[in-house]
């Protein structure tokens, strides 16, 4: 039987490459295309709502806020002056997220966005890896 530390240093090597694993998947290509696809209409409506909105006011969602609100940190911060109150909800520097397949400006904190999200779901990788560990 390996010793603790041993063990625990095994795990910890095997967490890092799950993690370095789902890095390299989700950030392959994350850039292409630069279109809006799939639920970035819903989700990126929803998370510019919180950066563009005049009164920073929370609106009727269904679903809980919290991804929405982690996604809108890096929006608002890289988010370009014109942002900070033009266009309604949803809209940033002229932007809607209103229909698939639409191009994205060059420079629009949507890019942004992506990262995060990419970045949260490879975290997932070795954080499910060590709860199935801990679980025995």
């Amino acid at each position: 039987s390996p010793s603790p530390a041993s063990a625990l240093a095994a795990d910890l090597l095997a967490a890092l490459l799950l993690l370095l694993l789902a890095a390299a998947l989700r950030f392959f290509r994350l850039h292409h295309p630069a279109r809006i696809v799939l639920d970035e209409v819903h989700t990126g409506a929803h998370v510019f709502h919180h950066i563009a909105s005049p009164e920073r006011s929370l609106f009727f969602d269904p679903h809980p806020p919290l991804g929405k609100l982690v996604l809108a940190l890096p929006a608002r911060l890289l988010a370009p002056p014109a942002a900070a109150g033009g266009g309604g909800p949803g809209v940033v520097a002229g932007f809607r997220f209103d229909a698939l397949q639409k191009f994205i400006p060059a420079g629009h904190p949507a890019m942004a966005v992506r990262r995060v999200a990419a970045g949260c779901g490879a975290m997932a990788a070795p954080v499910v890896y060590g709860v199935g560990r801990g679980m025995g």
